[in-house]
């Protein structure tokens, strides 16, 4: 690729590694204030790290897939309308939270494409069987396991009953 998509892929992880570090320092202060251990929150929250869907999609991508930049591009845009809906109760939520999202949607309003571009990319190379492969399957494949994850991590909601006793908030 030129040096405008090697820079622009360098920004688009960049920002995605200072977006959770942000996320990761709300949480904290939201634990915190709200007097809950984060270990304990923790146990409800949405993780890749570690799941069979992480490692799918990562073993996808050694082979040559690209999966992963379609499960990139579906969060890309799920994070462009979460901000829509929690602009709309702005009034009505935590500050720091909604400035936490507004910061969150300036940074991926400059590179919420580049999955695409990425997918792009890969579109208009030299096929060979296997990318011909990649390219029909990788985004059926994607969104298996992506919805496989999701439903699971969702379940993890049932588990706050665990923790009723030990905050209000559970």
């Amino acid at each position: 690729v030129g040096p405008e998509m090697w820079e622009l892929g360098e920004l688009f992880f960049i920002e995605e590694k200072k977006h959770s570090l942000a996320f990761s320092r709300y949480i904290d202060i939201f634990c915190s204030d709200m007097g809950i251990k984060r270990e304990t929150l923790d146990f409800i929250l949405p993780k890749a790290y570690g799941s069979l869907f992480l490692k799918a999609i990562t073993t996808n991508a050694k082979i040559g897939g690209h999966a992963f930049w379609w499960v990139v591009g579906a969060v890309e845009e799920v994070s462009i309308e979460l901000y829509k809906e929690i602009h709309k109760h702005k009034d009505k939520i935590d500050p720091l939270f909604y400035d936490v999202h507004v910061k969150h949607m300036e940074e991926e309003s400059r590179h919420h494409n580049y999955a695409f571009l990425m997918l792009d990319l890969i579109d208009k190379r030299r096929s060979n069987w296997q990318r011909y492969l990649h390219k029909k399957m990788d985004l059926l494949f994607a969104q298996a396991f992506a919805s496989g994850w999701v439903v699971a991590e969702l379940a993890k909601v049932f588990e706050a009953g665990k923790y009723k006793n030990e905050h209000p908030f559970f």
